[in-house]
């Protein structure tokens, strides 16, 4: 360690190899020879005494940040940031270490991203002539996607219900409006649903709040809009039953809606909703009950400076669309805006279930509902 300290490499790479010819190889003794080595510009033979500290030591910091280096510096970029990421997975946040630790980490986040870089522009060119002709919208997209997950741009959201998962469904975020023919009914009746809403708006009290405290149901006391007028709603349909006084208000609603796959489940829909947001109020990241319906949003009034992130996307509503998404990933939503946001709300099937797999589920639920012990 002397000899080392003192800047004289081959004296300490004799030691600590005499050292571990002895049997007195430990974690230590191995980083102090690949020191010397490293002193000896000898990136391999350095590598080599690395390997033994982390066979006994499998995360030992030090010792990654020195071969990812190594290998990097030896040219072989994308060997170095499959090491590179591993380090990341151990510190995600700079923060956590410091001194030359620190920077070391710092060097690390900075080469992957010249990395990363470098590779995405390369397989932009790449892909550009090799793309299917008869790849669809939605296909091209999901390769973008794929793109982001493995460059680390984009995180992976998995489905999260909180009450029913439906396995071997896919964590997919938004689906298109326009792949669906019956949302073409709707998209036709935007005018007029928005010409009928007014006379709901002007309606005192219409508005109750979207989260309340009902029966014994847990509920999180601390989320800030619970009984809060600045989410509220009024439904045209809640559970299955119609309420006659607004369905009669916005009678274009249910009738757009009559060719749509809404969820039929009895004492639990239809259920078809008017969605208030008040200036600058915000809804923050939850997730659904279950992943067997897509949320469905039509824009009645949007003013600007309003979203809906749903996993890694955000979209803001616009006129001539259906916002189409799977609830059960995590979203949140935003108003921004001095303005009040509304959209009209409701729930149809996901398109990936057959009529049978609707009849099944269908059933369980209300079978779970309709239980009542002896």
């Amino acid at each position: 360690m002397a000899a080392l300290q003192g800047g004289r490499a081959d004296d300490a790479a004799n030691g600590f190899q005499q050292i571990i010819s002895r049997g007195g190889g430990n974690r230590d003794i191995w980083l102090g020879l690949a020191l010397a080595r490293q002193g000896q510009a000898q990136p391999e033979q350095m590598i080599e005494a690395l390997d033994n500290v982390l066979l006994e030591d499998p995360t030992n910091l030090r010792a990654l940040l020195m071969k990812g280096d190594a290998i990097w510096d030896s040219g072989r970029h994308a060997e170095a940031a499959t090491l590179y990421n591993y380090i990341r997975k151990l510190v995600p946040d700079v923060n956590m270490v410091e001194g030359p630790a620190r920077q070391m980490v710092e060097r690390v986040v900075a080469r992957l991203q010249s990395h990363n870089t470098g590779i995405r522009a390369h397989l932009d060119n790449y892909f550009r002539d090799r793309q299917p002709a008869e790849a669809s919208a939605y296909e091209r997209t999901r390769f973008e996607r794929a793109k982001g997950l493995l460059f680390g741009e984009r995180q992976r959201y998995s489905q999260e219900p909180r009450s029913f998962f439906y396995p071997e469904l896919p964590d997919r975020e938004f689906y298109e409006s326009q792949d669906y023919a019956w949302t073409q009914k709707l998209i036709a009746a935007e005018a007029q649903i928005r010409k009928e809403f007014e006379a709901v708006s002007q309606r005192p009290g219409a508005f109750t709040p979207y989260i309340h405290a009902s029966g014994n149901v847990p509920i999180d006391r601390n989320n800030p809009l619970l009984d809060n007028d600045d989410w509220s709603a009024v439904h045209l349909q809640k559970n299955g039953e119609v309420n006659a006084e607004f369905a009669a208000l916005m009678p274009s609603v249910l009738e757009a809606l009559s060719e749509a796959p809404l969820e039929e489940i009895d004492q639990r829909g239809p259920t078809v909703l008017v969605s208030r947001l008040a200036p600058g109020a915000r809804i923050p990241p939850h997730t659904g009950y279950l992943n067997t319906r897509l949320t469905c949003h039509l824009p009645i009034v949007v003013p600007d400076g309003c979203g809906l992130r749903c996993g890694n996307e955000t979209r803001h509503w616009k006129s001539g669309e259906v916002m189409m998404f799977n609830d059960s990933i995590d979203h949140e939503a935003w108003n921004n805006s001095a303005e009040e946001r509304f959209v009209l709300i409701f729930f149809v099937w996901r398109p990936e279930l057959s009529a049978a797999d609707r009849v099944m589920i269908r059933s369980l639920l209300e079978g779970v509902d309709s239980y009542q012990p002896a």
